[in-house]
């Protein structure tokens, strides 16, 4: 029997769940490595051959069945996997998500205009001192061609400043 845990979908969900909604919540932000460690660290050829522009870190992290991956940019974290057990990964981050922040709230759940295989769902997770998380799981159905077969986990770090409804992007 294979453990769960080992499988893509549980481990990107730990990255974004237990690594970067905690970071964001007590303001460390996405420069500290922490929520990365066991990960291999790619280099810059790597990361520019992955399509990744924007300054930042990207590692590597093995699981059953496909890699994860974890890039690190700015006030921007995102984890992704291809292949393995996509299917289940919607309804693992979710689980997992409802868990561990009880309030947050889904925004959004739709088709991609594109590519209707594929969906985006939205949620917004509120912290203490004015702290705030954007994350758009870009996830593919069941039916999805199998290069489409994918989980994508985008998570937006926002400061809420004194008097300022809307919010700045990024951390302090």
């Amino acid at each position: 029997m294979t453990n769960p845990e080992f499988r893509p979908s549980a481990v990107a969900t730990r990255l974004v769940v237990y690594g970067a909604l905690p970071a964001i919540a007590d303001g460390r932000g996405f420069p500290n490595d922490s929520i990365a460690t066991p990960g291999r660290l790619l280099s810059a050829e790597n990361r520019s051959a992955a399509g990744l522009t924007k300054p930042g870190r990207t590692f590597q992290f093995a699981a059953l069945g496909a890699d994860v991956f974890l890039d690190l940019s700015g006030s921007e974290a995102a984890a992704w996997f291809a292949g393995a057990d996509f299917d289940s990964a919607i309804d693992i981050f979710d689980t997992a998500l409802r868990r561990a922040y009880p309030d947050a709230r889904q925004t959004d759940d739709r088709p991609l205009k594109d590519d209707p295989s594929m969906r985006a769902r939205g949620y917004r997770v509120e912290f203490t001192q004015g702290r705030r998380a954007f994350i758009e799981l870009l996830y593919a159905m069941p039916s999805a061609k199998s290069e489409a077969q994918s989980f994508t986990a985008k998570v937006t770090a926002q400061q809420i400043q004194a008097g300022d409804g809307a919010g700045q992007r990024g951390m302090n």
